[in-house]
Order: C-alpha cells, then sequence, then structure tokens
C-alpha cells in the first residue's frame, strides 16, 4: 500500500455550544467519511462522501453537501 491509502483527518470543528464535534478523514483512493458525535456520546453518525460542514448559528444542525 502506498501513502495514498493512507487514512489522515481532513478538517474538524466543534459546536458553539460545546455539545457536538464532526471531522472528516479519508484518502485519496477511499474519499472522504464525515463524522459527527455528542461529546457525552450518546449519537454518533458517519456520511460518506463528504469534505466540509458547518453547524447552524443555533448549534441545531449541520449542513453539508454530499
Amino acid at each position: 500500500m502506498t501513502y495514498k491509502g493512507w487514512e489522515m483527518l481532513l478538517n474538524y470543528n466543534i459546536s458553539d455550544n460545546g455539545k457536538y464535534v464532526w471531522y472528516t478523514y479519508g484518502s485519496e483512493l477511499t474519499g472522504a467519511s464525515l463524522v459527527i458525535r455528542s461529546v457525552k456520546g450518546h449519537y454518533s453518525r458517519i456520511f460518506t462522501g463528504v469534505m466540509d460542514a458547518s453547524f447552524t448559528p443555533d448549534n441545531q444542525h449541520l449542513i453539508f453537501y454530499s
């Protein structure tokens, strides 16, 4: 396997209220995936094919393009 197959952290952010974090990871071969998690660990979800995202100002939603 070459470096193109190595997964790496691509982008990340935490909500203004500190309750949620999202990050993207991936490689040139597999593409990107976005993970959103609650800081307390009660919620976690993965979306494939997503490179970037943004929390809404009220921290109630995460907006991204897939």
